[in-house]
């Protein structure tokens, strides 16, 4: 079985007040396959996925509240790479209900756009490092 190159993305939000309390949290969003060979690939592109839990479904979060609530990502496009940061447009679904420590807020569907700094040449050596590991398999 091939391996498999899974991208992870954090954004860190402001801090804000929430039930008179300073949150520092951020929409985290782990375990995400993009059908290309390389990151460099992604400029342009945009992709969709599934919600939790159907197979190819990112797993995503917001820490808020004292609760982990589900951040379903549903399409990810990327714009142009600008030096370091791309400009990536998230269509998420938030959903505070689900262990009730923010449930005041209730669900809703927002579409992102967000900077998202990368380091080209750190993700170079991780797909570089990949693609040996697959060649001694």
């Amino acid at each position: 079985m091939p391996l498999t190159l899974f991208y992870r993305i954090e954004i860190p939000l402001e801090p804000f007040t929430f039930q008179g309390e300073t949150q520092e949290t951020s929409v985290r969003m782990d375990f995400i396959r993009l059908p290309v060979q390389s990151w460099r690939q992604l400029p342009g592109r945009e992709f969709r996925f599934p919600v939790n839990p159907e197979d190819g479904y990112i797993d995503g979060s917001i820490c808020l509240g004292r609760a982990h609530n589900p951040a379903d990502t549903t399409r990810i496009a990327f714009g142009e790479l600008r030096g370091n940061v791309f400009t990536v447009t998230f269509d998420i679904t938030f959903d505070f209900t689900f262990e009730g420590g923010a449930s005041e807020l209730g669900v809703f569907s927002v579409s992102w756009p967000v900077q998202v700094d990368c380091d080209p040449s750190a993700l170079d050596v991780l797909v570089r490092e990949a693609d040996r590991k697959e060649a001694r398999r």
